[in-house]
């Protein structure tokens, strides 16, 4: 339980915080008069603090997120059809002003962060925002209403984190358990959870954007999960960073204690070391994920991150999983 309320309930109350100060940036940005470039790489950063912390979170599949499917809400991709594009220029095209009400109606693949990079980073929107035309407002007035929507639902994922009746699936799940069953439950969770989310970083996250994942095998850089910011490099390094701080958090949750207590410090280490060379190797690489891609040099550096984190892969369900008593569940990725 001290796992719950400590790590993951902060975790959602960093990202919350985050998406408030975005929410109150975007409002800020648009409705002053300032330096429009300036004050657009302002709201850009806090855009990429608030996707960092997202990402942090991300490896959580279990509680109130998954309750409501709220994760497409938050983060619409893979947009394997563009969708996010399109339902934006069908909006921005109408005539009715976009209000907190109009975004609450909309689909989910406007709700979120992805929606939020587009209006902030590609070309096509960015210009817009200084130029003294009536779309300048409607991009503002959507700008707006997706950020209030974006801190509403992280809000309120924080608050049923400390809310036992929101929460009543998860607490169910590990109440009146000995403490033998108590860990196996808790373990059994949080591995499904980390696996679900390396095998993302996998197939997903370096995979598609290396062409792993296309019938032509061709990479292709705008399959990156953050192409538009050039941060896509920058989301995985998050995610793998979060499951290391899983493996040797002293104050909340150690699983590399865990381990060592029940015989199993070689496989603590070699899960510790696996993490460290991945991480290591994304430091090393020079461009965004996007362009890096494209060059022999980079796009080799790139494929060998893939290869490690393909190992980690199979360490986690070869060897973690027996070494804890986990039965795996099945994931979406499952057989990529």
């Amino acid at each position: 339980m001290q796992f719950v309320t400590q790590t993951v309930g902060k975790q959602y109350q960093d990202f919350a915080d985050e998406s408030s100060a975005l929410a109150a940036a975007a409002g800020g940005y648009c409705g002053r008069d300032g330096n429009p470039e300036s004050d657009l790489q302002l709201l850009q950063q806090q855009w990429l603090k608030t996707m960092s912390a997202w990402q942090t979170v991300q490896w959580v599949r279990f509680g109130p997120i998954v309750q409501n499917n709220e994760d497409w809400r938050i983060q619409f991709w893979p947009d394997k059809k563009n969708l996010v594009s399109r339902k934006t220029q069908q909006l921005l095209q109408k005539d009715e002003p976009i209000t907190d009400a109009v975004i609450e109606s909309a689909s989910v693949v406007i709700q979120g962060l992805s929606e939020l990079e587009l209006l902030l980073f590609d070309e096509e929107y960015t210009p817009v925002y200084a130029a003294d035309d009536p779309m300048a407002q409607r991009q503002c007035q959507l700008l707006e209403a997706v950020s209030n929507r974006l801190k509403k639902t992280t809000s309120q994922i924080a608050a049923d984190w400390k809310d036992p009746a929101a929460n009543e699936e998860w607490l169910n799940s590990i109440a009146d358990q000995d403490e033998k069953q108590l860990a196996s439950l808790r373990n059994g969770k949080i591995v499904d959870s980390i696996l679900a989310q390396v095998e993302r970083v996998k197939v997903d996250k370096l995979g598609g954007p290396l062409g792993f994942k296309n019938r032509s095998k061709q990479a292709n850089g705008y399959f990156s999960e953050s192409w538009r910011s050039g941060s896509s490099l920058e989301n995985v390094k998050h995610n793998l960073a979060a499951i290391k701080a899983l493996l040797a958090h002293p104050d909340e949750y150690d699983l590399s204690d865990y381990l060592i207590e029940h015989d199993q410090a070689e496989l603590a280490q070699k899960l510790a070391a696996s993490l460290d060379s991945i991480l290591t190797q994304i430091e090393a690489v020079d461009a965004d994920l996007k362009v890096a891609v494209t060059q022999p040099q980079s796009k080799a550096e790139i494929a060998k991150i893939y290869d490690q984190v393909n190992g980690l892969n199979q360490i986690l369900r070869e060897q973690l999983a027996p070494a804890l008593g986990v039965v795996l569940g099945f994931n979406s990725n499952d057989g990529d």
